[in-house]
């Protein structure tokens, strides 16, 4: 049994502040952080230290494990939950872990936190045809499997690193020596055909 491999969307969040209430421990404007309502069942995937829900769905385990690839180890996006729809997942409050701890709050666990998604993690059948990294199989891999027009090209060539999603946890710098290693690595498989 195969299914369709659901996209992935974050939920727009917002940050109201309101002027006429006045918080009577901080003496400031009361905030409040808000969101669009979204319908279904909603379920925790995982968390920012290593669990996995029962649920042990494969779209968000690949997601977070995609996220640290394209940022070349950099970032991991963990915390995911959400509600599922027949297309698309909608996640919503996700945590950052980036390597050196840098921005994200204090659920930003950094390099600990990356590595506790990784002791948890087994690769499934979206990391196998996203070909990412394969560090720990999953075995009994009975969630969504790439079938069909959907599966990876045999010569498929993950994408560059992202400048967008890089720019607040990198350099520069950083980023432009990750884009010039996925041209090399380009070149290199071009070469090989």
């Amino acid at each position: 049994y195969q299914r369709r491999v659901h996209g992935v969307q974050f939920l727009e969040a917002s940050v109201i502040e309101c002027h006429s209430r006045i918080n009577p421990f901080t003496s400031m404007p009361v905030v409040f952080a808000v969101e669009p309502f979204v319908q279904g069942e909603y379920i925790k995937h995982t968390n920012n230290f290593g669990w996995v829900s029962p649920h042990d769905r494969n779209t968000p385990q690949a997601f977070s494990h995609f996220t640290h690839y394209l940022s070349n180890g950099m970032i991991l996006v963990a915390d995911i939950q959400g509600v599922s729809e027949p297309t698309v997942d909608r996640y919503t409050d996700p945590q950052i872990h980036s390597r050196g701890n840098l921005g994200f709050g204090k659920g930003n666990l950094g390099g600990e936190g990356i590595h506790q998604f990784f002791v948890t993690h087994k690769c499934n059948s979206i990391c196998k045809s996203l070909r990412l990294p394969i560090l720990h199989q999953k075995h009994h891999d009975h969630g969504t499997r790439v079938a069909g027009s959907q599966m990876a090209d045999p010569d498929f060539v993950p994408p560059p690193p992202n400048p967008q999603l890089l720019h607040f946890a990198l350099s520069k710098q950083q980023v432009d020596h990750m884009e010039a290693r996925w041209r090399a690595q380009q070149k290199m498989h071009v070469a090989k055909r």
